[in-house]
């Protein structure tokens, strides 16, 4: 909703996921479900990353600034 010029895009990008199945695609807001039901974590630094340091599960904090 706060970038409704990229909503096409995200659509697209849902679709494919969900077809190649690469993944769970989890739409529920219950961020505590999904800490528990996974095995890792990679993304940005964020507060979930708090709750994996808890669970001691694998933590992978995404470089968008690498260049290949």
């Amino acid at each position: 909703s706060m970038r409704p010029e990229v909503l096409q895009k995200y659509e697209m990008l849902k679709e494919t996921y969900l077809a190649e199945g690469w993944g769970i695609y989890d739409e529920t807001a219950d961020v505590d479900r999904a800490v528990v039901f996974s095995d890792a974590y990679y993304g940005d630094s964020s507060s979930v990353v708090q709750l994996y340091k808890q669970t001691r599960k694998p933590i992978m904090i995404q470089n968008v600034e690498i260049m290949n």
